[in-house]
């Protein structure tokens, strides 16, 4: 399941706990599927949010730039159901 999703710029955000520091292989693992699809994966930890949220939130800025107005909608691209399946070992 993905956190956060912009479907107008393919843009997946992560904000990872701490279960996620030990998980590296599989987290590097599931962005790397993502962007086989074309998806862009921003991963933040939890105390990024919380400690440093101006800062979270210009790279998410910065990663929407190039958003066209006529494709921000909230229309779900048919293939953001396979790209986010959980990947099998």
């Amino acid at each position: 399941m993905l956190d956060f999703y912009c479907p107008a710029a393919k843009l997946v955000i992560e904000v990872d706990g701490a279960v996620h520091e030990q998980q590296d292989e599989q987290d590097q693992a599931r962005t790397e599927h993502l962007q086989q699809y074309g998806y862009r994966v921003l991963r933040f930890i939890n105390e990024q949010v919380l400690n440093d949220l101006e800062t979270v939130m210009g790279q998410i800025s910065q990663m929407t730039q190039d958003i066209p107005a006529a494709q921000r909608t909230r229309r779900k691209p048919p293939d953001i159901a396979e790209a986010a399946a959980p990947l099998t070992p």
